[in-house]
Formats: C-alpha cells, structure tokens, sequence
C-alpha cells in the first residue's frame, strides 16, 4: 500500500491523524443542505426535526459550529421526515477525502459501484439514468475524468478524487498530476451544491491535502482559489464546451479561464540566463537611483 512523506513521518513520530475536522466539515455540509431543503431557520429546523417537542436541544447549533458531530442515527431519523438529504452524508467523497493511505482494493470496489457496463464503460452515479437522458451531463467514458469536470456538479468532483486516489495507490506519477488537476477544475461546479458553498476554503484544503501526498503533483501546479470562487459563483459557468456560446468572430467555442496554472519546467542555462539577466537590470536600477 502507498504512503505519503506524511505518513511515514506519523508512523515515525507516532502520531495519529486528525480526522475530526473533516468529520465535522461532513456533518456541517449535510445540515447546511438539510436546512437548505427544509426552507427553515436553524431553530426552526431543530424543533421540527430535532426536538420535536421534547426538550429544547442545542445540539444542532453544535452540528452548525462544528462542536459535535452528527452520528448516522441522527442523519437517518431526519432523512424519514425530511427524505432527500442522507445522500449529502454519505458522498463517498468524505471517505477519499481523508488524508491516510486506502487500499487498491477499497478503490476498486468504489469504481465498481460508480461505474456501468453501457456496451463501454462509463461512470455511472446515482440518477445519472435521468440526467443522461435528459441531456443534463454528458456521457463520461471510465477512467476519462475530463468529461467529469464538464458534469458541473459534485459527482464530477467525485469521480476525480476517486481517480486521484487510484493513480496514487497505482504509483502513476505523472497520471495523478494530470487527474488531480481536473478535481480542482471539478471543484466549481461540486460548489454549486446547496450548502457546500460556505465551506469552498475548507474543500480546497482536504483536496489540497490529497493532492500532496504524491510531491510531484505539488510541485507541477498551482490553483488559483479566486478563480474556483469566481466560476463557483457563475451561475452562467459552464465547463462542458459543447454547451458554451461560440466566439462571432472564430466560431470557436468560447474558451474559460483555468484555475490550474501550470509549473514552467525550464533547463539549467536558461535559469542562469534568468539570473543574470535579473541581476543586471537590479544594478542598472541601484545605478539609477545613485545618479
């Protein structure tokens, strides 16, 4: 099984992981969701579906504040009076999420419950049957994770942890560099999810986590989080091309801008001429400022 530097360095120093924070951030996303489809206040949300008569709670002002979390007990006796909102909870993403070694065969078993045999092999999540039919995603071939991007929702960002986590297990550097940037090009649209918006920074830390426990992956790329913002924000953002608008002018479908920016990888005489260059034009300004 893969390690990170992380990872031995805890074994190392016997430490465990804190795994309480994205315990928390999945248990804030779900009620940030839930209140969303109750169309209620918290108070009113937690005397209709907490306390529901018994004596006031503050428990749900602590799921709220990140104070405790809500157990799968909770999660379930809500969704029987508010159905539609388990499924928040139990997103695979939280699980992939955790910065700590899975093994190949979790993983595969993962691609085996999002994936369909459609004369090829295609990811397949939960109510894609209607969304493909209606035209609402496009069809994403596996293990494809750009048409994932273009889904625009938080399935998408789904399936490129899941392929991220995969090349990792796998040891394909150079796939996890190029899979790992589509989760942050995913991140806009998984965004667009009622309640998951206010927690946009925490999201991007745990995938920020994930990406670097292969260190070639951190060093290749930035992301720029106010673009992420920006497109999450879009209500007109649209990631899969052949629904953009075209250029007059090209006819080219209009391109968006990427949040991903690219490490330059350039040789060693054309650094030093980089030096040089930008040690000449310091003394020309030293010179300058002395005249």
């Amino acid at each position: 099984m893969y390690k990170s530097i992380g990872d031995i360095l805890r074994t190392w120093t016997k430490t465990s992981l804190r795994t309480q924070p994205l315990r928390d951030l999945r248990g804030r996303v779900w009620l940030n969701y839930a209140l969303h489809q109750s169309e209620l206040d918290l108070g009113e949300f937690a005397e209709a579906y907490v306390a529901r008569g018994r004596a006031r709670s503050n428990l749900v002002w602590k799921w709220q504040h990140g104070l405790a979390s809500p157990s799968k007990l909770s999660v379930a006796a809500i969704e029987e009076s508010l159905p539609g909102t388990r499924w928040v909870y139990d997103l695979p993403l939280w699980e992939l999420l955790r910065n700590e070694p899975m093994s190949l065969q979790r993983l595969k078993t993962m691609v085996n419950e999002l994936t369909a045999e459609r004369g090829v092999r295609a990811w397949w999540f939960p109510g894609d049957d209607a969304r493909i039919e209606q035209r609402c995603v496009p069809i994403a071939l596996y293990p494809d994770t750009d048409q994932l991007v273009a889904r625009n929702d938080i399935w998408g960002l789904v399936g490129c942890v899941l392929r991220t986590r995969l090349c990792e297990q796998n040891r394909a550097e150079g796939e996890h560099t190029s899979v790992s940037m589509n989760m942050f090009r995913a991140l806009p649209g998984a965004l667009k999810l009622p309640g998951l918006r206010p927690y946009a920074e925490e999201l991007f830390a745990s995938l920020n986590a994930v990406r670097a426990r292969v260190a070639l992956s951190l060093l290749l790329y930035d992301v720029d989080i106010d673009v992420v913002l920006r497109q999450a924000d879009d209500p007109t953002h649209q990631p899969w091309r052949e629904c953009r608008k075209r250029d007059p002018e090209t006819l080219r479908f209009v391109d968006i801008e990427d949040p991903v920016l690219p490490a330059e990888i350039i040789g060693g005489f054309q650094a030093r001429d980089r030096v040089i260059r930008a040690e000449a034009r310091s003394a020309a300004r030293r010179s300058r400022i002395s005249n």
